[in-house]
């Protein structure tokens, strides 16, 4: 672990026992923070430094993490109890990242889907609106901001909590804290909730669920919504069951002191698709991005932090015979204008095609003979496709993420590389044998289920039942 992860857990936990008095129905405010949310740059710069607090580093380990937090958890949870007569599955719609098929999989006899706007149902499934359970509560938010306030004060050499923005960021989320509290206890007690389902314990909504459901014993399941990368987001641990992607996430897990029990291998909904749609039409596929289907097509799967070496790879690609490239930005990359340079290539080369439409992700797999990514679940994706891929890993990323490590060959740290290994892929039948192996070993490690959602409801059958629709 590097120095700017211990000093961030230790921070984390230091801020909980500070703040601890901050107890709202007997759920303290700054466990609910997600605390890397409060640190601005020049704060998580300056964590980077071995004398930034007075901790000992040195004697901090990764698995001491989530113990620490389980001294605050240990104090609110309820025993669980086995309740399959009565009682729903709620979900939580933000971050669950289900389809339409994977909702309907689900009876609307036994389920609810929380959301934050109103609807009778979704899917057939009835909703529960967080717009009529909320309310805002500023008599009890400004009590709490002034204890808040007041805590603040006595620690004006405290390197974290006498930061400005650390403190602003922090009074600003209580009122939310407090009425989402106020708003998920008023849910369980008005519904016969026995088992709740988050797509992660990042945001807020979902952390609040599955703590205040462990605080009257009903169980909560968070669903792995994307690669782990920044640990910050997935830790801790506070749902009573993590359902993840493969083995390395259970490893990863257990690493940092999360119960091997509260870990269970069962992959997402999401994925299902991949293994019951019907072969796509190459050819038509690539008729509609107006390329041409005698081609070698490789797609590029972009990443924010990695677009530099996203346009050198491509501009090595552009030069191989009887080849093309689909280029498919990253969401945030749109989001925020950040792919001139993408365009500008497309405008450039004619057998560059820029994805402007909503072209469906698994279509452009299968059209594809070579699928280029960095730290992206569309390498996971493409691999469940049959599909090769080639990783690119940043040598000058101020963290390792080793995920697609076991790819060995395939994966690459230079855009010279990158290019070399595509050209091998697409021309070699030994090396596209070998890549095969590679990704089938992959596979078995990292996601081994092919139907998440039957597996999904089979953990949770103990604790309601599930009609078959």
């Amino acid at each position: 672990m590097d120095v700017y992860l211990k000093n961030y857990w230790l921070l984390n936990l230091e801020f909980i026992k500070t703040f601890a008095t901050l107890t709202y129905k007997n759920i303290p405010l700054p466990l609910l923070s997600n605390f890397y949310h409060y640190l601005d740059q020049p704060l998580q710069e300056e964590m980077q430094s071995d004398d930034f607090c007075q901790f000992s580093l040195q004697n901090f380990k990764e698995e001491e993490i989530q113990p620490g937090f389980e001294k605050w958890l240990h104090s609110i949870r309820k025993p669980q109890g086995a309740k399959p007569e009565q009682g729903k599955l709620l979900m939580n719609f933000d971050y669950l990242r289900f389809t339409e098929e994977n909702y309907r999989e689900f009876s609307p006899e036994t389920s609810l889907i929380l959301t934050r706007w109103r609807m009778k149902d979704l899917y057939t499934i009835p909703v529960i609106s967080m717009l009529d359970h909320i309310k805002n509560q500023p008599q009890i938010s400004h009590t709490f901001t002034q204890k808040a306030k007041a805590i603040f004060k006595t620690q004006q050499r405290h390197p974290v909590f006498s930061n400005p923005e650390f403190q602003q960021r922090f009074l600003k989320d209580i009122p939310h804290m407090i009425e989402k509290i106020d708003m998920v206890f008023k849910i369980l007690k008005n519904n016969p909730i026995h088992v709740i389902l988050v797509g992660t314990t990042e945001e807020l909504t979902s952390r609040i669920l599955a703590i205040v459901g462990q605080t009257v014993g009903i169980p909560s399941f968070c669903l792995q919504h994307g690669l782990i990368l920044g640990e910050e987001a997935y830790l801790p641990a506070f749902a009573s069951h993590y359902v993840v992607y493969g083995h390395y996430e259970k490893e990863w897990y257990k690493s940092r002191g999360v119960p091997d029990e509260q870990i269970v291998i069962a992959g997402h909904p999401r994925y299902d698709a991949i293994f019951t749609t019907n072969d796509l039409d190459r050819q038509q596929v690539l008729k509609k991005l107006n390329l041409n289907p005698h081609k070698k097509t490789v797609l590029m799967a972009t990443q924010p932090n990695s677009s530099s070496l996203f346009m050198e790879v491509a501009n090595l690609v552009v030069n191989l015979p009887n080849s093309q490239i689909i280029i498919k930005p990253h969401p945030w990359e749109k989001a925020k204008g950040r792919t001139e340079a993408y365009l500008g290539l497309a405008r450039k080369y004619s057998q560059v095609q820029y994805i402007t439409t909503e072209m469906p992700l698994y279509n452009l797999i299968s059209a594809s003979d070579v699928v280029v990514i960095a730290n992206s679940t569309v390498g996971l994706e493409a691999m469940l496709l049959d599909k090769p891929v080639v990783v690119i890993k940043s040598p000058t990323a101020n963290r390792d993420y080793p995920y697609y490590d076991s790819l060995g060959s395939l994966v690459k740290t230079t855009p010279k590389q990158v290019y070399e290994c595509i050209e091998t892929l697409l021309t070699s039948p030994a090396y596209q044998q070998n890549a095969r192996q590679l990704r089938n070993q992959f596979i078995q490690q990292n996601y081994p289920t092919k139907d998440s959602t039957s597996a999904l409801q089979k953990l949770m059958k103990n604790f309601i039942r599930f009609k078959e629709v």
